[in-house]
């Protein structure tokens, strides 16, 4: 297989990008959760949190989705039978990582959009400076042709010993208003 079969094109991944984000996050949205509990309970649980390496928001989470394993878990299995305890365990805490996973994958998900969009922006910034740069470019490159015939003809007359108002360069010098154009063109392309 030749490398440029295996070459991704920026749509393609936009698309594998799109389907992703809606076979996980169909219909989802956030929700803001917010409970009271005394401030000795708060405090127990940062410091069981911190004891566990976990950050207070990202635990909090953890915690939650575990206990709400811990619930359904409990709607499924037969009481007091042993030997389902560590599966139970082990599935909770897979559900509770899961679902931690599952936030940050939609955070980091929404943050890619709005690096996305800036990226476009700057992108089109980027393309009306190149086409400005050209149009400059282009009004450089008549000046300059300009300023070139204006030269040959002075040098001209200067050779022939005639004064620039005797060989008509009196009508080729520039009247006030082309002056300030030029002066204005000049600045531009300074900038």
């Amino acid at each position: 297989m030749a490398v440029t079969d295996l070459a991704i094109t920026d749509e393609a991944i936009e698309q594998n990008t799109t389907e992703f984000e809606r076979s996980l996050f169909d219909g989802e949205k956030v929700v803001t959760l917010e409970i009271q509990v005394l401030q000795k309970t708060y405090d127990q649980i940062l410091a069981a949190l911190a004891r566990q390496g976990l950050e207070p928001e990202g635990g909090l989470r953890i915690m939650l989705t575990l206990g709400m394993g811990y619930l359904e878990a409990l709607n499924l299995l037969q009481p007091g039978d042993a030997t389902q305890d560590r599966p139970v365990h082990e599935l909770m805490e897979l559900e509770s990582k899961a679902a931690v996973m599952k936030y940050h994958a939609y955070d980091y998900m929404r943050d890619n959009k709005i690096m996305e969009m800036r990226m476009n922006a700057t992108q089109s910034m980027a393309k009306d400076y190149e086409q400005a740069i050209w149009r400059l470019r282009a009004e450089n490159e008549t000046l300059n042709a300009e300023n070139e015939a204006l030269r040959e003809q002075l040098e001209q007359a200067q050779s022939n010993g005639n004064s620039a108002t005797e060989t008509g360069l009196k009508t080729a010098q520039p009247t006030q208003a082309s002056s300030r154009s030029i002066d204005r063109r000049l600045r531009r392309q300074r900038r």
